[in-house]
């Protein structure tokens, strides 16, 4: 379970409660990149996938395993074509992560605090997305150890955080805890 923080600028200018401005602009702006409706489209399953589940069904015969597909990993209607096995999602292919809850505000008085550790602790956001909902990613994920050139990603990502915040100090930031 891998989690990411995720900043959301929106506007406050109808001087709404915390919970009614996440309710009616963060929200939208996060389940654009989440809920997204999209086509039911045909996905193959990767061949370590099909491998466990040979292993796990006990049987070699691709059309025994497709009624079982929905069980392992949630794709409907599972049949075998000429490309192997395959089954039908609904998901959207373009989620950004599969979950989140927002978890603070962050008003623009703040941003040097909370994003760029000017008075000690920060927070690394993994994305914006901005009041019209582009979503900005720009910096490097990073577990562990930190290259040489990761740590360039992430300083280059600071100074585009900086411009974006810059361009929207009209705006509150809420942050938002993202599990993908």
């Amino acid at each position: 379970m891998a989690h990411i923080s995720i900043c959301v600028l929106v506007k406050n200018d109808s001087n709404l409660s915390l919970e009614d401005l996440a309710h009616e602009k963060a929200w939208p702006l996060l389940d654009k990149y989440l809920l997204e409706e999209v086509e039911p489209y045909k996905k193959y399953l990767e061949e370590e996938d099909i491998s466990y589940m040979k292993k796990r069904y006990a049987t070699e015969d691709l059309n025994v395993l497709a009624p079982k597909v929905e069980d392992w990993n949630g794709g409907m209607d599972a049949a075998v074509d000429e490309g192997g096995l395959y089954a039908t999602y609904t998901d959207n292919p373009n989620a950004h992560y599969d979950a989140w809850n927002l978890v603070d505000e962050v008003p623009p008085a703040e941003f040097g605090r909370v994003f760029f550790g000017e008075t000690g602790e920060y927070k690394v956001c993994h994305a914006i997305i901005t009041p019209d909902g582009e979503w900005i990613q720009e910096g490097p994920f990073t577990y562990g150890a930190i290259s040489e050139e990761a740590n360039r990603q992430m300083d280059a990502w600071i100074e585009r955080m900086k411009e974006v915040l810059e361009k929207h100090k009209d705006c509150i930031a809420l942050l938002a805890d993202c599990h993908f």
